[in-house]
């Protein structure tokens, strides 16, 4: 669709979208620094509704702007005062069981009904806090801690993405901090922890959330979902954002609710990776970049991207030129709405035709013996908009038409498209 450059009355729901978006858009950007023309300041700009492709940026996006992207893409698909918690962090995926008797077994840190030594609203001194927890869990269960909290960009940003934020608090693997070989960027955060002094968490920290939720999935293509903390003096919050969209917890009291503060942190800290949002069968390098992809127990060896849609919402698509055995396909991988017609069945169907690609292997991904679905972390809630991780292989792998080395290659290009038609 294409957003028109008169003023016009939308009569469709999608079509006031459209306006809000077009509206929301113009305003901040005429406020922001971006400075140069790009598919997203230019007139007229195409927009498709949850599929919003950012790769096409050379300058950061400002938090107005991104804020206006965002309030798009999410309308209508954030959830508050959800209790999900258990559906995320249930006891069968930590290492040991969260009750009553193991809180009060951690004296160091809980005592008298309430944690001790509570620390003020300095990120530096709330990771402290966090780990020092995770510390007493280790010593106490036996099971060894696999993340800690760091504080040390919460004043300047945070190195790997285009889009330049600064977070309170982030997730990275133990021993991050002197691993050199490991760069510390987006690409590795695992969780992420925003503090405030203020009440009643502001709007600044539910759009931080959101927008840091962003930049974690345009950094690391082997996530599923992404989870976040948030501390609002005693009081805190627990977030989910996935290809569905958004989903926050009730408000829990930091003493009164303290089971609950540590059943967060023990799933953030101590669960395996899968359980605090990645794919399992995307295998990453030393460096945190994607090195091959499992498709039905076949391992595929990742020779680039070659395309990222880059949303929170949605499809969510990337593709992959991979490799196995010496031959060349490309990895199709997406989150489609289970309702629709797969596109499985579609290209099953028009196997053999001329100019269609060929399907060589796909599947549902699995996680933890279910489909994996946006609808696990909204159990009991009405699913109007569930999306299933999907994966093709398929192939032949082609070059851009952009690439021909002479007018005769680009005009035989074009015949043999026509030709494929009839």
């Amino acid at each position: 669709m294409v957003l028109p450059n008169t003023p016009f009355e939308p009569k469709s729901a999608l079509g006031r979208m459209e306006k809000v978006f077009q509206t929301k858009i113009t305003s901040s950007l005429a406020g922001s620094h971006r400075t140069e023309r790009t598919e997203h300041t230019s007139t007229p700009v195409a927009v498709r509704i949850a599929s919003i492709r950012h790769v096409d940026d050379v300058i950061p996006w400002s938090v107005t702007s991104l804020n206006a992207i965002l309030d798009l893409e999410l309308d209508g698909a954030i959830l508050t005062n959800q209790e999900f918690l258990e559906t995320v962090f249930p006891d069968a995926r930590l290492p040991f069981s969260i009750d009553q008797e193991l809180l009060d077994r951690l004296p160091n840190v809980y005592s008298h009904s309430s944690w001790t030594q509570l620390p003020d609203y300095m990120e530096a001194d709330h990771a402290a806090w966090l780990n020092s927890i995770g510390y007493d869990l280790e010593v106490v269960t036996g099971s060894p801690m696999e993340r800690e909290w760091n504080a040390d960009f919460c004043n300047t940003p945070l190195p790997g993405s285009v889009t330049k934020r600064k977070p309170d608090i982030i997730l990275l693997n133990r021993g991050s901090d002197q691993n050199n070989d490991t760069p510390r960027e987006w690409s590795a955060v695992r969780g992420i922890c925003e503090v405030t002094s203020e009440e009643s968490f502001p709007a600044r920290i539910r759009h931080t959330i959101r927008q840091k939720s962003f930049v974690t999935f345009t950094t690391q293509p082997d996530r599923c979902f992404v989870l976040s903390l948030s501390f609002s003096r005693d009081k805190f919050r627990f977030t989910a954002c996935d290809r569905a969209g958004l989903i926050t917890s009730s408000t829990y009291d930091v003493d009164l609710d303290a089971l609950v503060l540590l059943r967060i942190l023990a799933g953030f800290m101590f669960s395996s990776s899968e359980v605090i949002g990645y794919d399992p069968s995307m295998h990453r390098g030393p460096q945190n970049d994607i090195k091959a992809i499992t498709v039905q127990g076949m391992e595929y060896t990742v020779i680039e991207k070659i395309f990222s849609s880059e949303t929170v919402r949605g499809r969510a698509t990337q593709c992959w030129r991979v490799r196995r055995d010496g031959v060349e396909y490309v990895i199709k991988d997406s989150w489609c709405v289970r309702e629709r017609e797969s596109e499985i069945t579609t290209l099953e169907t028009l196997k053999g035709m001329e100019g269609v690609p060929q399907l060589f292997a796909s599947e549902d991904l699995m996680s933890f013996g279910k489909v994996d679905s946006t609808a696990a972390r909204r159990v009991g809630i009405d699913k109007q908009e569930e999306r299933i991780h999907r994966r093709l292989v398929i192939g032949p792998v082609a070059q851009p038409l952009s690439t021909f080395s002479s007018k005769k290659e680009l005009i035989q290009a074009f015949i043999d498209v026509i030709q494929s038609m009839f």
